[in-house]
């Protein structure tokens, strides 16, 4: 675990580690070969410590990996390799299919927004072209009772039948 510490701990570390090495150093005459050792090895911090098992761990994980992919020393080479085939195949086939569903979600949701704003627009289309006819409905009415009343001018106006549209 790598953490974190601030200049003054670890100014305080350092010299927590020198007071260490002098007090190692004044009693060198006691284990002279041992006092060598453990004064000339650098100290490791927390970060290099954490650093060196991350490499390890990856190092043995890597092993682990050789092994486990490592074919059995059999004469089933063909097997072997048909049956890994198989199991990326079955894989790689899921993966397409998962992918291809979302894209055909995801395009079939912006199809259904377009269609439904189109709907919206035809309806309002629709509605003008409604509003026009009952206007062209009221306006044949009104010339026709016009017409009506005024049928001795000699003036003759085919209109064609206002019908209902339902």
């Amino acid at each position: 675990m790598v953490s974190m510490i601030d200049d003054r701990e670890r100014e305080r570390r350092r010299q927590a580690i020198e007071e260490a090495r002098a007090t190692l150093a004044r009693v060198a005459h006691e284990e002279p070969d041992y006092l060598k050792l453990a004064l000339a090895r650098p100290v490791e911090s927390q970060m290099d410590r954490d650093r060196r098992e991350l490499a390890n761990q990856y190092r043995r994980f890597e092993q682990e990996r050789e092994r486990e992919t490592a074919p059995a020393a059999t004469p089933e080479w063909e097997s072997w390799l048909r049956d890994r085939l198989v199991v990326e195949r079955a894989f790689v086939l899921e993966c397409v299919g998962t992918a291809l569903g979302q894209a055909l979600r995801k395009e079939r949701a912006v199809s259904k927004r377009e269609l439904a704003s189109e709907v919206r627009s035809l309806r309002l289309e629709l509605t003008a072209a409604d509003d026009t006819i009952s206007e062209l409905r009221q306006t044949i009415g009104e010339l026709r009772r016009t017409l009506d009343k005024g049928s001795g001018t000699g003036v003759v106006l085919d209109l064609p039948i206002a019908s209902r549209r339902n």
